[in-house]
């Protein structure tokens, strides 16, 4: 396991049970006298502790090897001992897919919390690399690792130089849109209050109109009342020529009004046709630029997290050679020795919880979901049997 801390074994102590207490007349034991023992423990794990698990891959399978105890995962997978007998299967299976689904959670859960820490240790490290960057440019064994560092940040530069020149153009590209939309809305809203002072004065037009139909109808009536009153009624007030003149006018103003406020109309329809197009111009060259930008993207954060790692990789063969001795550099020490202890407990935790995930028994989850499968489908072809027999029978 690369990318996990490994710790070694101790070797045993030597059989002591042959070495008595001292007594009168014999020889006293001393340290000196037991063979020395030897402990071989890695104390500074690798920068890459752990660092596939801010992306979370698949675990390799010599990673689900953890020292466990023979209950441990047991205990945490409640799965239970698979039965032989097929109907006690279908309640494992229950048992079995319900569970996992919790465990599947749980190692989600800790995957997470694997990439935090992961990314905690990296981030530290690459910072204090980057705070002693200058002192190390003078030891010779660090010119390697700075140099790939140097490479790596002009591959980074050229990226975001290539993916700013191309942000700057699609900018400027919608930039025009824009500017179009809001003279457009402008325009749009100028003519809405056009065509507001049109509607009034429609509306007076047909209200005008409206009161001269009226008066033709009053005169008519009193002609007609004059007629066969043979002269005793007065005559009509207004003669028939001159209102029907008045309603002509009238009829005129209507329909000059309408065909004023219908013209309005109709650049309005235009202008929000426009308006329309620009947007969704605008949203086409987003998504075009969002998909030709994929392959630069994909390539700016790689070089990106190619600094972050070759930084951490400086700031942690800085803390192991002790190339910049100062209190920053205990404190930093102790920080990330405090990680890495974090990081092996989280490890073992998912470690265990996948082992424990897939301790299950497949075949008898199996036997379990065919016996629940085949019963389904006799009660269902019971039940429809039956319906047929009533129906038909």
């Amino acid at each position: 396991m690369s990318d996990h801390v490994q710790r070694r074994s101790v070797p045993s102590l030597p059989d002591l049970e042959g070495i008595k207490p001292a007594s009168s007349g014999s020889r006293h034991v001393s340290l000196s006298d037991l063979p020395p023992i030897e402990l071989d423990l890695d104390v500074h794990p690798p920068a890459s502790l752990s660092r596939e698990c801010v992306e979370a891959p698949p675990l390799p399978p010599e990673v689900l090897e953890g020292p466990f105890a023979s209950n441990e995962v047991a205990v945490l997978a409640q799965y239970g001992v698979a039965p032989t007998n097929i109907f006690l299967a279908m309640a494992y299976a229950y048992r079995v897919y319900h569970r996992k689904d919790e465990l599947e959670r749980m190692v989600r859960a800790w995957r997470v919390e694997c990439a935090r820490l992961a990314e905690s240790h990296t981030e530290i490290l690459a910072g204090y690399a980057s705070r002693i960057r200058r002192a190390l440019l003078t030891v010779p064994s660090f010119k390697p690792t700075l140099d790939a560092l140097f490479s790596a940040e002009q591959a980074w530069a050229q990226n975001d130089a290539t993916f700013a020149r191309a942000r700057d153009a699609h900018a400027g590209v919608v930039r025009q849109h824009d500017d179009r939309v809001v003279d457009v809305e402008r325009q749009l809203d100028a003519l809405r209050a056009e065509a507001e002072s049109h509607e009034e004065r429609l509306e007076l037009a047909r209200r005008a109109l409206r009161r001269a139909e009226a008066r033709v109808q009053r005169i008519q009536i009193e002609q007609r009342n004059h007629e066969q009153s043979r002269g005793s009624a007065p005559p009509p007030s207004i003669s028939f020529e001159d209102a029907t003149a008045e309603i002509n006018a009238c009829f005129g103003a209507v329909h000059h009004a309408d065909r004023e406020l219908q013209a309005l109309r109709g650049r309005q329809r235009m202008l929000g046709t426009e308006r329309d197009r620009h947007v969704c111009a605008r949203q086409a060259l987003d998504e075009q630029f969002q998909r030709s930008l994929g392959a630069t993207t994909h390539a700016l954060a790689g070089a990106k997290k190619s600094v972050r790692d070759l930084l951490a990789s400086l700031g942690e063969k800085a803390l192991a050679h002790r190339c910049e001795p100062s209190p920053e550099a205990d404190e930093t020490a102790g920080r990330v020795r405090t990680l890495n202890e974090q990081l092996d407990k989280e490890n073992r935790s998912l470690k265990l919880c996948i082992a424990a995930r897939d301790s299950y028994d497949h075949d008898g989850y199996r036997r379990g979901i065919v016996t629940a499968s085949i019963l389904f489908s006799g009660v269902a072809l019971l039940f429809f049997g039956l319906l047929f027999f009533r129906a038909f029978g």
